[in-house]
């Protein structure tokens, strides 16, 4: 015999992810992930923005605006591949 109990169980949920630069969501096409890139940055001792750590989502159309900014500006990002 198989006995169930029912369980609340209480905690926050994530509904959405949105982009920080252009305000839109960042659900996949067909609504079952999350396509986001996440820029973060801490600021190390001593530095002018000491004890500082930023956090920004962004979704996949101003992730590559901003990474062709940073490269159209001499900047060079790093792009690894994984399976």
């Amino acid at each position: 015999m198989k006995i169930y109990k029912e369980k609340r169980i209480k905690g926050e949920v994530l509904v959405d992810i949105t982009c920080d630069r252009c305000g839109k969501s960042c659900r996949d096409g067909i609504d079952l992930n999350f396509e986001f890139a996440t820029f973060s940055a801490t600021w190390g001792y001593g530095s002018k923005r000491d004890t500082e750590q930023w956090e920004c989502y962004l979704c996949e159309e101003c992730a590559v605006k901003i990474r062709d900014f940073i490269e159209s500006n001499g900047g060079k990002i790093a792009i690894s591949y994984y399976i």
